[in-house]
């Protein structure tokens, strides 16, 4: 560049503070290393910032070649620094299958104790769960009282938790309470929980509020199986947690006998991810049907999966009435039932469609096409479709469908998963 003085200058005549400013103003990490790797001058000058300008590029890097590095160390370095904190967050949020299992699903004592003396090792205030996320499976009073422990030290961090109760018999009615230690809890799952819950009158103690949850699982194993004494022990369960919390969830996964629960229709204002699981002798009747085309829930997502359901004109009529709001419904279908459209109407914010196609064939016939083309005339939006046949023993090879074709039924279709399954 030429002075006032007409003299030719180079940029390296400018002082060390002026070319500092210039670089400062550098945004991209690979523009800041050609800076560097200029000249050795540039290098002293600009070297101070050479760990919080590469970061950015060098993270990755180290966590797509090394397998070994361990979650505790991850934790340290959120606690770096506010940019080390982002870049390790980021990478975790992408590889969490590195670090997410067996990390926070827990089964023994052994695991919870081992896990405590981790999480108090870290500097105070820190979360040592990452995705705020924890599994538990009681097997044992030892992994019960653990269990307490930690939420008790660290049950604030916690938004999601899952607890399942195989046989394991502690009391049960003390974990409700215990909900208390949970307060920013959004999602809560319940997988088998205890058969022998006390909930009559008197016997379960008041709901704490847990005003973040929108997210509830409540699933018994075993349990649902036609049993008139144990479906109404579980329908019952069910109650108290929808009468607890029914007003501010979102979604709700729960057995069929959700819909026997008295004025159920009223007690879930604002929800719209129902997923309802059914078993052979417990499957949707009449009854429910009539419940569902009660509801004036905004569903925008309706799964029954389980067992099989017949489309029959009272179903089609049933999730007729969610036209306006679903964008995401997955069934299970017998191949040998017709469906029945006469009572189905037009979905027009209809996108994603999940279907289970069942047979008790040998061979599934490779007339797929036609079942799946009634539904072209009422899903006119859809983008995605995921198939998936369940035969008895063996499958046709070849199924007579693939993108090209049923965009032909589907014009908006962009995307089509086929599986077959024995």
């Amino acid at each position: 560049m030429t002075m006032m003085d007409g003299r030719d200058r180079h940029i390296s005549d400018l002082p060390p503070e002026m070319l500092e400013e210039i670089f400062n103003y550098l945004t991209d990490p690979k523009d800041f290393e050609s800076v560097i790797n200029t000249c050795p001058l540039w290098h002293d000058i600009m070297a101070y910032r050479k760990t919080e300008r590469l970061l950015a590029e060098v993270f990755p890097l180290v966590f797509e070649h090394t397998d070994s590095i361990p979650l505790e160390s991850v934790l340290r370095i959120r606690e770096t620094s506010k940019k080390w904190k982002e870049l390790a967050e980021a990478e975790l949020a992408y590889n969490t299958s590195r670090f997410r299992h067996p990390k926070y699903n827990f089964e023994t004592a052994e695991q919870l104790e081992a896990f405590r003396t981790f999480a108090t090792s870290l500097p105070t205030g820190s979360n040592p769960f990452v995705f705020r996320k924890m599994e538990i499976t009681f097997t044992n009073e030892a992994a019960y009282i653990s269990f307490l422990q930690i939420i008790q030290a660290w049950g604030d961090q916690l938004k999601s938790i899952l607890i399942s109760v195989p046989a394991y018999e502690f009391p049960q009615n003390e974990l409700v309470s215990h909900l208390a230690l949970l307060p920013n809890l959004k999602s809560l799952d319940f997988v088998g929980y205890p058969e022998n819950w006390n909930v009559n009158a008197g016997g379960t103690p008041p709901f704490p509020p847990l005003p973040h949850l929108t997210n509830l699982t409540l699933f018994r194993v075993g349990l649902d199986n036609g049993n008139a004494v144990a479906d109404q022990k579980l329908q019952h369960q069910s109650s108290s947690f929808i009468t607890a919390y029914g007003n501010q969830l979102e979604s709700l996964t729960c057995p069929i006998h959700l819909l026997r629960i008295e004025d159920i229709e009223n007690q879930l204002p604002k929800l719209t991810f129902l997923f309802l699981w059914l078993r052979a002798r417990n499957t949707i009747n009449e009854k429910d049907l009539q419940v569902l085309a009660k509801v004036k829930w905004p569903l925008y997502a309706l799964t029954i999966f389980g067992h099989s359901v017949e489309l029959s004109r009272e179903f089609c009529g049933m999730i007729s009435y969610f036209k306006d709001t679903l964008k995401y419904l997955a069934l299970e279908l017998p191949l040998e039932k017709d469906i029945d459209i006469s009572s189905l109407e037009i979905f027009p914010v209809l996108k994603i469609v999940t279907l289970r196609i069942t047979s008790s064939q040998r061979r599934i016939p490779t007339g797929i096409k036609n079942k799946v083309g009634q539904l072209g005339e009422f899903f006119p939006n859809l983008k995605k479709i995921e198939l998936h046949l369940i035969g008895a023993e063996t499958f046709a090879d070849e199924v007579d469908l693939d993108l090209g074709i049923l965009s032909n039924i589907f014009p908006e279709l962009y995307d089509f998963k086929l599986s077959r399954n024995i």
